[in-house]
């Protein structure tokens, strides 16, 4: 029977191959050199992508990125509010779809935004949390 098989001496085994791989002398040098890859590859490549999405900013493009996918999403809200009532009906979706309208929100929407901005500032979810105490158990 080999020692894999006997269950412990395989944990035994690969913990003393494991400790002279790293103990020997090319052992340590794969370990260097990977020490020294994350140094000279993952930082640099960090500090690009900061410096160059802080230049996108600077410049505008995020703003702009940011601008469009808020369109997008309210257009897509105005659809989705608008047309689905008329999903069965495929002239007038096709007619909706072309001219969703304008997205009206509802009251819990906008008290869902006040909670949801309220989580930015945890101290005005503390205060919410003390002037709205809710027992979990109430309803059942």
């Amino acid at each position: 029977m080999s020692a894999f098989a006997m269950g412990g001496m395989g944990d035994i085994s690969l913990r003393i191959i494991r400790t002279i791989i790293l103990n020997n002398p090319i052992g340590l040098f794969i370990r260097a050199i990977l020490a020294k890859w994350s140094l000279v590859v993952v930082l640099p490549s960090v500090l690009v992508a900061y410096w160059v999405l802080m230049g996108l900013q600077s410049a505008g493009v995020l703003d702009k990125a940011f601008a469009t996918i808020s369109r997008g999403l309210l257009e897509t809200k105005a659809v989705a509010q608008n047309c689905t009532p008329k999903i069965l009906d495929f002239k007038a979706l096709w007619a909706c779809l072309e001219h969703p309208g304008v997205y009206v929100e509802h009251p819990q929407e906008s008290a869902l935004h006040q909670r949801l901005r309220a989580l930015e500032r945890p101290e005005e979810m503390q205060d919410y949390l003390a002037a709205h105490p809710r027992d979990p158990y109430s309803e059942l």
